[in-house]
Order: structure tokens, then C-alpha cells, then sequence
């Protein structure tokens, strides 16, 4: 008889580990197919409450999915979309290093957006910090190449600096990307 209290006691711990598992593997799926897998933090928050309650799923539990892979990463893209939005208010309203301020800020949440860098180095253009101007030309290409803008205000800022070899490149390769920038 206690043979078959540890065998089913063993069956039991292993069904529920079978399903934490499938529950982690749908959860997964699901949150792969709904948004990225960078955009929640609240991931490690759940693997440990699915491995603390192995037994039933709990309803806070649910709620806490719930929120981690719907809510919350709509609310952050919210704030930033309100942050970006500032940045550009300020920059508009000549208020640079504001601007550079809430666009660092940005950065520091989503270093992927090239827009951004394209922003910042056009608040430092302004403030005639060329070299840093180019610095965010720079990483707004390589973050989105074909952003022509970015070529030609690293090209003026290139023609500041003397840099006229490096100017003529980017305004040619602007102008390759997009022919209306010809006034280049």
C-alpha cells in the first residue's frame, strides 16, 4: 500500500509539473504572437509565481498574466509615445537641452528607435555641438538606413566641422535614397 501512496503521490507532482509547463509554453506562445518578448518585465514575475504555486493556478496569479502580457506593455508604449512627444515639443520651443534631457531619457527605455537619435542630433545641431550632432546621425542610420534626413543633416554637420569629403558622401547618398533632396 505504500508503494502505490508514493507512486501516486510521484504521479500527481509530475502532472502538475506537466502542466506548469504547458501553461508556460502556451503563455509563451501567446505573448510571442501579441507583442515582443523585450517589452515586459513582469515575465521573471511570473515564472516565479507559476514555480511557487505548482499546484493551482490562483486567480492573482491570472491576473498578473494578464496584466504583464496585455496591459503593461501598452501602458509603456503609451509613456513613451508621451515622452517622444515632449522631446519634440521642447526641441520646436528651442529648448534644447530639455529636449536632449527627455530624448536620453527615451533612449534609455528603447535604444532601437532611429527617429530618436535623428531628434537628439538635431537639438545638438542647434546647439552647434556638431561632432555629438553626427554621433546621433550616425546611430539614426545605422538603426534605420534608409532615413535620408539623417544624411543630410550629417552632411551639414560634416561641412561644419571642414569635413567636406565626408559631406559630399552623405549628401550623395541622400540623395540616392531620396532624389527630392537634391537642395542638398
Amino acid at each position: 500500500l505504500s508503494d502505490l501512496i508514493e507512486f501516486d503521490y510521484e504521479y500527481e507532482t509530475n502532472s502538475k509539473r506537466k502542466l506548469i509547463a504547458i501553461l508556460m509554453s502556451s503563455i509563451l506562445e501567446f505573448k510571442e504572437s501579441i507583442i515582443s518578448i523585450h517589452s515586459s518585465p513582469f515575465l521573471l514575475i511570473l515564472a516565479f509565481s507559476l514555480i511557487i504555486t505548482i499546484g493551482a493556478i490562483q486567480p492573482l496569479v491570472l491576473v498578473l498574466v494578464i496584466f504583464a502580457y496585455l496591459v503593461y506593455p501598452s501602458l509603456k508604449k503609451q509613456r513613451l509615445e508621451l515622452l517622444f512627444n515632449k522631446a519634440k515639443g521642447r526641441l520646436f520651443d528651442k529648448d534644447y537641452e530639455g529636449a536632449i534631457a527627455l530624448f536620453d531619457k527615451y533612449l534609455l527605455i528603447q535604444p532601437r528607435k532611429g527617429q530618436v537619435y535623428f531628434f537628439r542630433g538635431n537639438a545638438k545641431m542647434k546647439l552647434q555641438d556638431y561632432e555629438a550632432a553626427i554621433n546621433d546621425y550616425t546611430e539614426a542610420i545605422v538603426k534605420e538606413p534608409r532615413m535620408a534626413n539623417s544624411y543630410v543633416n550629417r552632411g551639414f554637420c560634416y561641412r561644419q566641422c571642414d569635413d567636406y569629403v565626408s559631406a559630399y558622401v552623405d549628401y550623395t547618398k541622400a540623395i540616392e535614397i531620396d532624389p527630392r533632396k537634391l537642395s542638398a
